[in-house]
């Protein structure tokens, strides 16, 4: 874990500025990057020392990412006396995710009696896979946000569904889901969207749950409220501090290279959806014959299908592989559904009817609340101007919880006999395993292979061993 690669340590130095009361970074910049006519030209930032993809404002640095994880720095190390690192903040967030992912899917396995193997292929394959273990590669400050968010995100929908599993509502874990749905935007700024979409989804929830009378559900509707109020306050505050609007959170202003064109406008675009869909669903890894045989190399221009023309602007190079091939358990669950509404339009299954106290109308509303997330995401997703692997996970543990409900909620319209229910299970884990074995087989190599960096002696004895 020393040992391990920590980036720039970004977070830490933002925790610094915190304990003394800033939030501009105490690195002062150089003389000649304060002379400069715009210091956002990477052309006339050449030959100068800069702390690269910060934002740069009336003088001093700051970090566009969400500050939490500084707060969290700055607890932390007021116990410990200790920095708090990227590494370690990753990791600690890594664990967080997948915590709550596992408490999360035992809770659903419980109330609505999934097979055991729907629920274990679940577990296994969101403890390990591709793009979780991709950031453990590279703990830098892109991935304590991306992780962070995600992190908090989890912990929200594990208490989201526990505050609404029974008719008698538990307002303590309303505040929590509200909390962590706040604090997840106040990490991963790109979730801002999908925490205002989910208030809305709790605010009506519990209106509905209190037969639509206010007055019934205000103790309630304060208990989601509140929390997320508190962390709205703080952002607002924190960005008319930082840069003079509540609404700025700086990114127009980061000191960076291609991925930020001339005219702000163009980080996003509907013009990048095609490349981003490819790279992020089809784009497929790289196989070789020699250890570890399953690699997500940088992308070039020889790698793109020649149906695919590349908007101005867009910016590429970062490893990426489609999900479909690196979480193969969401393309089996793509494949169910696409059978399920096969049956459905040929009139061989019919809607089942939501009552308003029974599990379908339960578990349906959760599984609105989280699709709706993951659409939101997608969307952000695929009209950014950049792709890369760690954007990716921004939907990936989603999509795994959500092929979990779907399988288990929906297993007996597709497998329809004990056979199919056989042969949906044996896919289900093998898929399951598939899942884990890419995870570990791409984690050797990684983004920058941190592996044969660090222990070169273990990763040849691999190497020797398997044929390479």
């Amino acid at each position: 874990m020393d040992k391990w690669p920590s980036g720039k340590d970004y977070y830490w130095k933002l925790s610094q500025a915190f304990q003394q009361g800033q939030t501009h970074l105490l690195v002062e910049p150089s003389p000649e990057l304060l002379q400069l006519e715009n210091p956002y030209d990477l052309q006339q930032r050449n030959g100068i020392e800069y702390l690269w993809d910060t934002s740069f404002y009336k003088g001093k640095y700051y970090l566009y990412w969400g500050p939490i994880p500084a707060v969290i720095g700055v607890l932390v190390s007021s116990i410990t006396s200790k920095p708090v690192t990227d590494t370690g903040l990753v990791f600690l967030f890594v664990i967080g995710i997948a915590s709550f992912s596992v408490l999360l899917l035992r809770d659903i396995h419980r109330k609505y009696k999934y097979p055991a193997w729907v629920f274990w292929g679940g577990v296994i394959a969101s403890t390990v896979n591709i793009p979780l273990i991709w950031l453990l590669t590279r703990p830098k400050f892109y991935e304590v946000s991306i992780v962070g968010g995600q992190c908090f995100l989890m912990m929200g929908f594990f208490a989201l569904f526990r505050a609404f599993r029974s008719p008698m509502l538990n307002k303590g874990h309303i505040v929590l889901a509200s909390l962590s749905f706040g604090l997840a935007g106040a990490t991963r700024i790109n979730l801002l969207p999908s925490v205002i979409f989910l208030a809305i989804v709790i605010f009506w929830r519990i209106f509905v749950a209190n037969q639509k009378k206010i007055n019934f559900s205000l103790p309630a509707l304060t208990a989601a409220f509140l929390p997320l109020a508190l962390v709205a306050c703080f952002m607002l505050w924190y960005n008319y501090d930082r840069f003079d609007s509540i609404f700025e959170f700086g990114h127009r202003y980061q000191l960076t290279g291609s991925s930020l064109p001339p005219n702000y406008k163009d980080t996003s675009s509907a013009n990048y959806i095609i490349p981003n869909l490819y790279s992020y669903v089809f784009r497929p890894p790289s196989l070789d014959r020699e250890f570890p045989f399953l690699t997500v190399p940088w992308v070039k221009e020889n790698m793109w299908p020649y149906f695919i023309h590349i908007p101005e602007h867009y910016y590429y190079t970062e490893p990426v592989a489609g999900i479909l091939f690196i979480v193969p358990l969401v393309g089996l669950a793509l494949l169910f559904l696409a059978r399920y509404f096969w049956l459905l339009v040929n009139g061989d299954l019919s809607v089942p009817e939501i009552g308003d106290g029974g599990h379908e109308n339960q578990i349906s509303w959760y599984r609105f609340s989280m699709l709706g997330c993951f659409l939101i995401q997608a969307f952000i997703l695929v009209i950014f101007i950049n792709s890369a692997m760690r954007y990716l996970f921004d939907i990936s543990t989603l999509l795994i919880v959500l092929s979990v409900i779907f399988m288990g909620s929906y297993l007996h319209t597709f497998a329809q006999n004990k056979f199919q229910i056989r042969i949906a299970a044996l896919l289900w884990i093998l898929v399951s395993m598939l899942t884990v074995l890419a995870g570990f087989i791409i984690g050797f190599t990684g983004d920058e292979n941190n592996f044969l960096n660090q222990n070169p002696s273990l990763y040849y004895q691999w190497l020797e061993r398997f044929g390479g």
